[in-house]
């Protein structure tokens, strides 16, 4: 079985060590600064915003563009983008952590005052209503459509009349 450019190994597992590449590794990469060692094609230029060897370091701050050759001189409202160089800042204002958390404490003590208010006005609704329109029970004796009346003593224990 043949392994795939850029692997070699039992059952073609293993990848190009460093500086090798192609059918069975047998090609060795010899790149200049700003190219990188790639498994398949040998050396290739590094991405902007990259350098060194194989173009694994990013820019340092202030440089930019291929190998990092390019030095930023922003304006006051740019900011230097390690591949494109100066480039125009977001000037609306940001949220930050500790405003967005102070937003979310403000909104939760306003839902726990909401609530709280909200039972606070139940109860005393419920205490209001229950002592306009209190039940109380007597025994009086109940009394019919009629001549006939229920004597004290008639009363049979449960006979009550419910006076609002």
């Amino acid at each position: 079985m043949k392994c795939p450019i850029g692997t070699f190994g039992e059952n073609c597992t293993e990848n190009c060590p460093d500086g090798t590449y192609g059918e069975l590794c047998s090609q060795r990469c010899d790149c200049k600064i700003n190219q990188r060692c790639n498994l398949l094609f040998g050396c290739l230029e590094c991405l902007n915003g990259t350098n060194s060897t194989n173009c694994v370091a990013r820019c340092p701050d202030n440089m930019y563009g291929k190998s990092c050759s390019l030095k930023c001189q922003c304006k006051r409202n740019q900011k230097c983008d390690r591949i494109f160089g100066c480039i125009e800042q977001d000037l609306e204002p940001q949220f930050t952590f500790s405003t967005f958390t102070l937003l979310k404490i403000s909104a939760g003590f306003l839902i726990i005052i909401s609530i709280v208010i909200g039972v606070t006005v139940c109860v005393v609704k419920r205490i209001t209503l229950s002592r306009k329109y209190s039940v109380y029970q007597s025994p009086v004796p109940l009394f019919y459509s009629g001549d006939k009346q229920i004597q004290l003593s008639e009363i049979e224990q449960g006979h009550y009349q419910t006076l609002f």
